[in-house]
């Protein structure tokens, strides 16, 4: 008989394979060349970009409902990494999983809860020191925001950026805007800040572009 068709409540997890040259799967990575991660027993979770270290090390950036809920309303991201190997790493954030939720408020006073909303995760990278950028956005108040996450080489948020290791952008008051992609800008080789790009709206309301 045919399976029910997955819902909201459906659980996915990510799959990693890895290649060797002759496109056959390496079976020296996780079990058989495959690796499979769940972010905690939650639907949609989903991976939006990967990247690897001088080490081989594998870092995937995405995101995934938390609790396991029927309606979107509280997406977190999760940067995963994984060993050489295949495995997940012990030394990165908490067994191999690093990931935050936005405070309500702002910089100077947060307030708890946290926001709860859909914070969505479009692209990350290591940096040449080790920490690792993550970059995306999050709907405020109906109107989506870009938030730029940095984390440690340990995989905990540095709270030299921004404070709390989470700048959130609003480069449009009464729009909105969502990073898709970031990048290091450089000077004199040293990291002088970050680039975000992506698109928005200047005016919400009346739709103008």
């Amino acid at each position: 008989p045919l399976e029910a068709a997955p819902t909201r409540d459906t659980l996915s997890d990510l799959v990693f394979l890895r290649l060797n040259d002759d496109g056959s799967l390496d079976e020296s990575f996780g079990t058989m060349g495959r690796t499979i991660v769940s972010f905690g027993g939650t639907p949609e979770d989903q991976v939006w970009g990967l990247d690897i270290d001088e080490d081989d090390r594998v870092y995937a950036f995405g995101s995934g409902l938390a609790p396991a809920s029927s309606t979107r309303t509280d997406s977190d991201r999760y940067v995963v990494r994984l060993t050489a190997e295949g495995v997940l790493d012990p030394d990165w954030g908490t067994a191999g999983l690093a990931t935050f939720d936005v405070p309500q408020g702002t910089l100077e006073a947060p307030t708890s809860p946290t926001l709860r909303l859909n914070d969505n995760q479009r692209h990350g990278f290591v940096t040449p020191d080790g920490s690792v950028i993550s970059a995306g956005y999050t709907n405020v108040a109906g109107r989506n925001q870009v938030v730029l996450a940095k984390f440690t080489a340990d995989g905990v948020l540095d709270t030299d950026f921004s404070g709390d290791g989470i700048a959130r952008v609003s480069p449009f008051p009464n729009g909105m805007a969502e990073a898709y992609g970031a990048a290091i800008q450089t000077d004199a080789n040293a990291v002088a800040g970050f680039v975000t790009t992506g698109y928005g709206r200047v005016d919400d309301d009346s739709k103008t572009d």
